[in-house]
């Protein structure tokens, strides 16, 4: 008898603290969460990368075909004719719009545009990640 009373004793040594198990499983299910969200993260932050370096391409490329096209030339004739005789410039807005139009370097342009919106959503999404990485406590 005294054989059994010292292994009952012994096992009830061991047993875990009540609730253990139930800790331990919380702590598994927020790291899951942890991780998906540090994977969300690492994947927005990797677009945002990206699309920054389109912006910065698409950038030199309209600076260089703005160059080319003439285009600092109708603008600083606009400037110049806004700032001596605006009445001039009125009545003749639509051709000097058109004639800027038509030098700008349109596809340039709109993949800078593009590029723009990407890196804004992309960077909306990195911060709303990170907050939410924030959110999800030890």
């Amino acid at each position: 008898m005294k054989e059994n009373q010292v292994t009952i004793l012994c096992a009830e040594r061991l047993a875990p603290p009540a609730g253990l198990l139930m800790r331990i499983l919380r702590r598994v299910d927020l790291e899951k969460a942890r991780h998906i969200v540090r994977r969300a993260l690492l994947a927005w932050s990797c677009v945002a990368a990206v699309a920054t370096a389109g912006l910065a391409t698409a950038g030199i490329f309209f600076y260089k075909e703005a160059a080319t096209s003439g285009l600092g030339t109708y603008l600083n004739q606009f400037w110049a004719l806004a700032s001596t005789n605006p009445s001039l410039l009125l009545a003749h807005l639509s051709e000097i719009l058109t004639s800027i139009g038509e030098s700008l370097p349109a596809t340039t342009l709109a993949v800078a545009a593009v590029a723009i919106g990407v890196v804004l959503w992309s960077a909306e999404k990195v911060i709303g990640f990170s907050k939410r990485y924030t959110r999800v406590a030890y």
